[in-house]
This record gives structure tokens, C-alpha cells and sequence, in this order.
């Protein structure tokens, strides 16, 4: 994915540490032509030291701004349904929960 012209990656750094804190993957997905393209938020991490202080809304909103400045309209982001914290952050950048995942293991 990360080799693709439709993917990118966002990095946030602390210059005064000299440090990434943070970093957002990317994509315009286009799998049809028939379809519409949409945006995925891949994945967002932001360092444990600097959570809180603006950093991951930082990174999706200039994620949403490159995806919509490439005529996206629609972003999609998976959260693990146990992963509390993500859901109340992206309820609060104003996502709305879509759908819900099925998953069993066969082992």
C-alpha cells in the first residue's frame, strides 16, 4: 500500500526533541470503476508521551485535507470494537459508527 501514488504518510515531530510523535497512513481507495473512490485512515499512532495534547487530531485532520483535496468524500477508519479510547476519539472528530465486523476463529 505505502508504494502506492494514492497512499500517504503524514509524520508529526517534535523539533525541540528531535523526535517523531506521531504518524497517520492514508489511502484514496478506487477498486471499481463503477464505484466511487473513498478515503481510509490506515492507521494513527501517537506517542504515549504525547497523547492528549492535540497531536492525533492534528494528524487526521491533515489526513482528511490531502484526501480531500484528491476529491474524496467519504473517509472510512476501522476500530476495534474493544478499543474505547479510538472510538470516543473519532465520535468527537465527528465519525459515526457504520457498520459492525463479525469475526470468529477456527481453529
Amino acid at each position: 500500500m505505502l508504494d502506492s501514488p494514492k497512499s500517504f504518510v503524514r509524520v508529526a515531530y517534535n523539533q525541540s526533541k528531535n523526535i517523531i510523535i506521531g504518524v497517520a497512513v492514508s489511502s484514496i481507495i478506487s477498486e471499481y470503476p463503477w464505484s466511487k473512490k473513498y478515503g481510509v485512515i490506515a492507521d494513527i499512532v501517537v506517542d504515549s508521551n504525547f497523547r492528549r495534547m492535540g497531536v492525533g487530531k492534528k494528524l487526521v485532520e491533515d489526513a482528511e485535507n490531502l484526501l480531500k483535496t484528491n476529491f474524496v468524500k467519504d473517509i472510512f477508519i476501522e476500530i476495534n470494537n474493544d478499543n474505547t479510547i479510538s472510538k470516543s476519539f473519532f465520535s468527537k472528530l465527528s465519525y459515526r459508527i457504520i457498520s459492525v465486523t463479525a469475526c470468529k476463529r477456527i481453529d
